[in-house]
């Protein structure tokens, strides 16, 4: 894992630095830094329209099951879509651009799982949300009305 960091973080400069020289030598200088300066917009752009509607899809999800871990995850690719977009280079914005396709997004998201659980990091339920890596307690429950309530009250 280390190495592969350590890969990444001198393989990607220097693969977007021969990729600025091919596209400024192609297309010229302006038109590459224009290129570049769009690109961030665009992702700007997009986080802000997919950023809300993941952030309604997550008050949603909340709502309805109570931790939308799908939804906070995906967030978390819409975030890592517009870092890359901002930063400059061709290659990172070809990235960004992809995981901001909803589709992609969500395969990434379920590999990114099934490679966890397989790892025993979490596991899931039948509906694939996580569930806690805690002891699972079954019970039965039944209501008591207030009025029914014979429990001792504390001072």
């Amino acid at each position: 894992m280390g190495y592969a960091l350590i890969a990444l973080f001198f393989g990607v400069p220097l693969a977007e630095i021969a990729t600025f020289i091919f596209v400024g030598e192609s297309i010229g200088l302006w038109p590459t830094i224009g290129i570049t300066v769009l690109t961030a917009a665009a992702g700007g752009t997009m986080l802000r329209v997919q950023g809300l509607a993941m952030l309604l899809r997550a008050r949603d999800g909340m709502r309805d099951q109570g931790l939308p871990v799908a939804a906070v995850v995906e967030g978390g690719g819409l975030v890592l879509a517009a870092l890359l977009l901002l930063t400059p280079g061709f290659l990172t914005d070809a990235i960004g651009l992809l995981l901001f396709f909803p589709p992609l997004r969500r395969f990434l998201l379920g590999l990114s799982f099934s490679r966890m659980s397989a790892k025993g990091h979490f596991h899931e339920d039948g509906d694939g949300r996580p569930l806690s890596s805690g002891p699972i307690i079954d019970g039965e429950y039944h209501e008591v009305p207030p009025e029914n309530d014979n429990t001792p009250k504390l001072p």
